[in-house]
């Protein structure tokens, strides 16, 4: 995904956030039910601490209330325009998103490279290796394909990416089962 397109979705995500702090305190405060108000936040209680060395003084009660409303106030002006921003931005994205490439067609591109160990006619022989090679480590399949003469179990380690890897874990497992393969390309079949 590129940069614009992150920066764009990371915004609208800023604004909806925002947007769902503070609609709600700009909503009316009336029970729409019995027509009731809701009771007001009450104010910092005043305290009068008596002593006989001094009297402690509290600063004023803070006027977060009327601060907040204003800011409400500011937020619901400014939501529409907001709203419509972060539509176009997520009209962009969607939009950007559906021409970028597929990355399904990317893969299917690809090239991958196994190891074919050995061929048996007798299924048993073949899962029989395969579960050697397994013990070994090494990512060992039995491929059943179709011939003329019926069908044939191919034993394969892989696949790999680069046929020079291939290359090296054929040397590797001639040297360790003293069977002779050979390297080819995958298929997914």
């Amino acid at each position: 995904m590129n940069e614009p397109l992150k920066q764009r979705l990371v915004g609208a995500a800023v604004l909806i956030g925002l947007a769902i702090i503070f609609v709600p305190s700009l909503i009316d405060r009336s029970d729409p039910v019995n027509g009731d108000t809701l009771p007001a936040i009450p104010q910092q209680p005043k305290l009068k601490v008596r002593s006989h060395l001094h009297v402690l003084k509290l600063p004023p009660p803070i006027q977060a209330d009327k601060e907040m409303r204003e800011v409400a106030v500011d937020v619901i002006k400014k939501a529409p325009a907001m709203v419509k921003k972060v539509a176009v931005e997520v009209k962009k994205a969607v939009v950007e998103i559906k021409k970028a490439p597929v990355l399904k067609k990317k893969i299917a591109k690809l090239d991958a490279w196994v190891v074919q160990l050995a061929s048996f006619k007798k299924k048993e022989n073949a899962y029989t290796l395969r579960d050697r090679l397994r013990k070994k480590r090494y990512d060992a399949f039995v491929q059943r394909i179709k011939m003329d003469g019926g069908v044939v179990y191919r034993v394969r380690i892989g696949p790999e990416l680069k046929r020079e890897s291939a290359e090296k874990l054929l040397k590797r497992l001639m040297k360790e089962t003293k069977l002779k393969g050979i390297v080819k390309k995958h298929s997914r079949t």
